[in-house]
């Protein structure tokens, strides 16, 4: 048997929790109250579960982004994502 050494890489974990939290539970999209989360960059799209990819959002605002980015779907975002201090 041989091993192969592999270096540990920390992994970004976000959770819906923790984006929400990050977002005060407010939309990135419209300010409203937020209950969920959105992909800025589409999962199928190649986008993943980071602190830069996620936003807190609203349902109809999440509704209406759909499997799109912000651009196609003809909304802006109110700030960008980032990584919070306590991350």
């Amino acid at each position: 048997r041989e091993y192969v050494y592999r270096p540990y890489v920390e992994r970004e974990h976000t959770t819906r929790e923790k984006v929400l939290h990050r977002d005060k539970h407010l939309c990135a999209y419209c300010g409203e109250h937020a209950q969920t989360w959105d992909h800025v960059m589409p999962q199928s799209r190649g986008g993943g579960n980071t602190w830069w990819n996620c936003v807190a959002a609203c349902g109809p605002c999440n509704w209406d982004k759909g499997d799109r980015t912000p651009e196609e779907a003809g909304i802006r975002l109110l700030w960008e994502p980032y990584r919070p201090a306590w991350a």
